[in-house]
């Protein structure tokens, strides 16, 4: 595969998962932004623009104005709507592999956000963007997996999905556990009620979490779900099990065997056997930041290696290892 292809792929899968996230995060804060207090809110909005990459400053007095930029900024904001045009692009390079049905989905979502205009008050217009953005992205995954092949085209695809979603899954924990938790109280222990059932939300789990284990939201059950558990889609250890997996395949459809290909397969092999074998008290158990902020920090190396072998490898390394 030309590695302009993969290029295109991978980050069409990464664009949209950020899209994805960032819309959920988005949808729930509107949702428990009414029974929430000032000093919560704040919280909330700093998290949020951890998670965005948008600098807000605390105390900002127009939280609306914020919210309305991570969601529909056109310009030099990583917004849900700059992610989906991002994803567009990728798709239309690509055009002449993926299916008719991908295409049309994700230039139709496209289309219905950028049409419209968001000139008066956000909250008149947000509950239907998310909805908007929620739907089309959940029917882009269903054509996806019902109607492309699952070549290597797919597990590029499939490949910036789980990585981008296992980056901002441990970034999300870290900037959490450091907005929300007691800073006297490092245990995971306390019930911190409707912060955790909100975590839960922004990752569709809390009616999964709610059948695994018992309403009490515990941060440590729920640190734990979101984490480890391999039977839920949005966990780390399902996406680097995903990614695991994928990487294989491509592997062993291109062909390739060079060092940087040993490599790679080192790296994830490492890191998925840590998630998979480690227990609760492993990760959970002293200092938990630190471990999560090193999850985070291989998944991007993870990046970079996928990079330089698929993606951005130079000629000569191309003519030795190929």
């Amino acid at each position: 595969m030309l590695s302009r292809v993969a290029d295109n792929l991978y980050w069409m899968g990464r664009s949209i998962e950020r899209a994805a996230v960032l819309n959920r995060l988005l949808e729930v804060h509107n949702e428990v932004a009414f029974y929430h207090s000032d000093k919560q809110l704040q919280a909330r909005l700093h998290t949020l623009a951890l998670q965005a990459n948008v600098a807000q400053p605390p105390g900002s007095p127009n939280p609306e104005a914020f919210l309305r930029s991570v969601a529909v900024a056109r310009g030099k904001v990583p917004s849900v709507y700059r992610n989906i045009a991002s994803a567009r692009e990728n798709a239309r390079q690509v055009r002449d592999l993926i299916t008719t049905p991908m295409w049309e989905q994700l230039n139709e979502l496209y289309l219905q956000i950028s049409r419209r205009e968001f000139t008066d008050s956000w909250h008149a217009f947000a509950g239907s963007f998310h909805e908007t953005v929620r739907r089309g992205i959940s029917s882009f995954d269903g054509v996806t997996e019902s109607t492309f092949d699952h070549s290597e085209c797919w597990h590029f695809l499939r490949l910036g999905r789980h990585i981008e979603r296992a980056i901002q899954m441990t970034n999300f924990l870290v900037w959490h556990l450091d907005a929300y938790l007691d800073p006297d109280d490092h245990s995971l222990e306390a019930d911190l009620g409707t912060e955790w059932s909100s975590a839960l939300q922004c990752w569709d789990g809390l009616e999964s979490f709610a059948r695994l284990y018992s309403a009490q939201l515990r941060p440590r059950r729920v640190v734990r779900f979101l984490l480890l558990e391999k039977g839920f889609p949005n966990s780390l250890a399902f996406s680097m099990g995903q990614v695991q997996s994928s990487l294989r395949e491509i592997e062993s459809s291109s062909g390739t065997g060079a060092q940087k290909s040993r490599e790679l397969r080192r790296a994830i092999g490492r890191l998925a056997a840590e998630i998979e074998y480690s227990t609760e008290d492993d990760l959970l158990s002293g200092d938990y930041i630190r471990a999560l902020n090193s999850f985070g920090r291989r998944c991007g190396e993870l990046h970079q290696l996928i990079h330089d072998q698929y993606i951005g490898y130079d000629l000569e390394t191309a003519m030795v290892y190929g």
